[in-house]
């Protein structure tokens, strides 16, 4: 199995990864949430277990979704790739213990990381018998706060469609909530919402 840790900016595809420099380490503030990912191929279809003790850490599946056009004819040099179409990394999945590798393709696991006390730490992740460790500088200055607006469409009638409850039933403040609450937790202030 060969593993590679990389930052949060990398993109780990099936076949490559884009902008992959490995890191070993990540610097925070007190209370600052900084992502990173580990990007793992296996020489045979397998399914292991990743796991990390820190609580500060959070662990994800990144998923793969189908792309149509991911590129023009008329493209200019900035684009990730050249290919057309194909499969971009793109969903984060909360992590359910196992990872799924294929045979001779990059997938990753992404590592959302909050500490609460300042220092010198080493984050430990488990990928099946294997071990990687990296380590976090944590600076005991804290984020001021958010001065900006950040903020998305946010339409209901699509969730209680998607999950098949009734507008403005208890199910439906009950997920509208839990969507609210994760929006917060991603830096979203400001919600528009048609009427």
């Amino acid at each position: 199995m060969e593993i590679k840790i990389l930052s949060a900016l990398a993109k780990v595809f099936p076949d490559e990864i884009c902008n992959g420099t490995e890191i070993d380490a990540i610097s925070c503030l007190k209370n600052e949430k900084v992502s990173f990912q580990i990007a793992v191929k296996s020489d045979s279809d397998a399914s292991v277990a990743v796991s990390c003790a820190d609580e500060g850490a959070k662990l994800f599946s990144v998923m793969f979704v189908p792309v149509g056009l991911a590129a023009p004819d008329d493209r200019d040099d900035y684009f990730i790739r050249d290919a057309k179409s194909g499969d971009y990394p793109d969903v984060l999945i909360p992590f359910g213990g196992e990872l799924e590798l294929k045979k001779d393709e990059w997938t990753s696991v992404w590592c959302e990381y909050t500490c609460a006390s300042a220092g010198k730490k080493d984050i430990e992740v488990k990928i099946g018998e294997e071990s990687v460790v990296v380590g976090a500088q944590v600076s005991d200055a804290g984020l001021p706060s958010q001065a900006l607006t950040c903020t998305h469409w946010f339409h209901t009638d699509c969730l209680a469609s998607h999950y098949g409850v009734a507008i403005f039933s208890e199910d439906y403040w009950r997920i509208v909530g839990n969507y609210m609450k994760f929006a917060v937790e991603h830096g979203i202030n400001f919600i528009l919402t048609p009427l």
